[in-house]
């Protein structure tokens, strides 16, 4: 039973006038007064501990973002921002990683491999300017793989001393179902960005492959992903180019 205490205030000062002839009615009067205080203080200390912007006890309305394939994905809690910069990552074609290769990943290839070092406790390859160096890495294709679905190959990079001109990158599949004595690398695909302006700030270059351009691979597939700079033709930086980390997806 909820009790109003103005109801309870009034009660009182009629009753004061009259006062009551049974002490038991003074008493059940006490009683609803001092009930009647004790749930208004009630009702002000659970504002004060629950109010509207708490998220714990009083969250805020749920925010459904239904993708594509008709899943429905309830986001409570999550900023308007947040939601937004998810919807313009999945439109940019963030994609699905598939395999992940850091620079201390890759083995040095051929007669020129590429070298290693470390810049600031990073571990980076180095590919000369003049000389066309290689290196692979070694992978199993994703059960993610889509056979549908073009592959993209991202190549993070930074220049040893320069701060203008143009890297080239080529990069080449061999899918590991062939004489593993001989190379089979299929055509190599190319990409080329600016370097960064400020020395140190990586860069990105993304190449795009089809399925056969990547030597037809499928799920389950052992592959080598073999990475070179493409010397003179798709670049022009002056120095080493370093290579952080390469990242399959699609």
């Amino acid at each position: 039973m909820t009790v109003d205490p103005d109801r309870i205030l009034s009660s009182t000062q009629n009753r004061q006038a009259d006062p009551p002839q049974n002490p038991s009615d003074a008493k059940t009067l006490r009683n609803e007064i001092d009930s009647g205080r004790q749930w208004e203080e009630t009702e002000i200390r659970s504002e004060n501990v629950f109010g509207e912007d708490d998220p714990v006890n009083n969250p805020p309305p749920a925010t459904t973002l239904e993708m594509q394939t008709g899943t429905e994905i309830a986001l409570r809690s999550v900023s308007p921002k947040l939601v937004a910069d998810a919807i313009a990552a999945l439109a940019a074609g963030g994609g699905t990683p598939l395999d992940r290769y850091v620079a201390e990943a890759f083995i040095g290839f051929g007669a020129n491999p590429a070298g290693f070092t470390s810049r600031n406790g990073h571990g980076v390859l180095t590919f000369d300017d003049t000389t066309q160096e290689s290196a692979f890495a070694q992978g199993v294709a994703s059960v993610d793989l889509d056979p549908a679905s073009p592959i993209l190959v991202d190549i993070y990079w930074m220049a040893a001393t320069a701060i203008a001109g143009t890297g080239g990158w080529l990069v080449s599949f061999e899918r590991g179902n062939t004489d593993l004595d001989a190379d089979s690398f299929a055509a190599a695909q190319s990409g080329s960005d600016t370097a960064p302006g400020t020395s140190g700030l990586p860069g990105k270059t993304t190449i795009p492959f089809t399925i056969p351009q990547a030597d037809g691979l499928v799920a389950g597939d052992p592959y080598r992903l073999l990475v070179q700079r493409n010397v003179g033709v798709g670049g022009n930086v002056v120095g080493d180019l370093q290579l952080l980390r390469a990242v399959v997806r699609q």
